[in-house]
């Protein structure tokens, strides 16, 4: 018997964006039983589990230090290639790399990551006289599955700051505006460095009487301004839990904003979810990638994966607009 074994050896974006192709095969072969290894964002799949899927070092791996080591060691020796297997209790466990590189295509490529899974499977199935049912995965499955308990924003206090602060933002052509702008450290897409920080600071000094300006991460330098709600320290966020269910929670708390500012960024990516024509098609709200130039397509990617999951042109309308950092004041009017 083998066992296929999802694994991610880079940051949760590459997870993120292959979690409805991993659903996919895992719902097209419910006899059989499949695990992952997410070292980022392990709340991928047990936050919205499926019966056939399981966490490798939770349970085969569980208690034994020798095997964890080996199977890291694994992962790291094949970084870039499409599959590996290990022998593990007496079964094979074929290790199934989800890192877009693998396939030989970049971040987003919908059609690259579609043909890449499929391709895959095939190949295993070749490879090891193996029968996994391998099918393409429909259009409207395509989009990445968020699930968080409604309870848990009654618990953290964010419904109730957003209750007095929609009182207190007045009405009219005095109405403030909610603005989320995504400050995470980038782990990825560095090649022009810059501090998001310091343009916060910029546009709450600029906005301080009609914005107000929610971040995920507090810095020393916010706190001079009563524009900029920090998460972390009203609602207990933290960006550091590994397994980013506090990630998934920002999700909900990015759903009320009016504007949405990510950057180029995995982790700020989790508004592009299942969720998304109900929260910002119907009500046109703008989503906005930002970075110093622009010197990748990823809004481009975005837009056509949108498109493709929901099986319609969106009116020829781009949901994912880029702005350059030195143009956001003009997207925050």
């Amino acid at each position: 018997m083998s066992y296929i074994c999802f694994y991610n050896p880079c940051n949760f974006g590459d997870a993120f964006f292959s979690s409805p192709f991993i659903r996919h095969i895992c719902e097209s072969n419910p006899s059989r039983t499949f695990y992952y290894f997410i070292p980022k964002g392990e709340y991928l799949f047990s936050g919205y589990p499926l019966s056939n899927l399981n966490n490798i070092f939770t349970t085969v791996l569980l208690g034994n230090n020798h095997l964890h080591k080996e199977v890291i060691q694994l992962i790291r020796h094949n970084i870039s290639n499409r599959y590996a297997d290990k022998t593990i209790n007496q079964s094979r466990y074929i290790f199934f790399n989800v890192w877009c590189t693998s396939f030989s295509c970049g971040d987003l490529d919908i059609y690259g990551l579609r043909t890449g899974f499929t391709h895959t499977v095939d190949q295993i199935n070749t490879h090891y006289n193996e029968t996994f049912i391998n099918t393409e995965i429909p259009n409207n499955k395509l989009m990445p599955i968020v699930n968080i308990p409604k309870t848990i924003y009654s618990h953290n206090g964010y419904r109730n700051w957003l209750m007095k602060w929609r009182e207190n933002s007045g009405i009219g052509d005095h109405k403030r505006t909610l603005v989320f702008i995504f400050n995470f450290v980038l782990q990825s897409a560095v090649t022009h460095p810059y501090v998001m920080n310091d343009y916060i600071v910029g546009l709450a000094r600029m906005f301080q009487n009609t914005r107000t300006f929610l971040v995920p991460n507090h810095a020393p330098v916010f706190d001079a301004f009563p524009n900029i709600v920090c998460c972390d320290r009203l609602f207990g966020y933290s960006e550091t839990e590994k397994s980013f269910q506090n990630l998934f929670i920002l999700e909900t708390i990015v759903r009320e904003c009016d504007i949405i500012v990510s950057q180029y960024c995995g982790a700020s990516w989790i508004w592009f979810n299942e969720h998304l024509t109900r929260y910002y098609d119907t009500h046109n709200k703008p989503i906005y990638l930002t970075h110093p130039v622009r010197d990748n397509d990823y809004a481009t990617k975005m837009n056509e994966w949108i498109r493709v999951s929901f099986d319609r042109n969106m009116e020829n309308r781009d949901i994912v607009d880029f702005v350059a950092l030195s143009d956001l004041p003009s997207v925050i009017l």
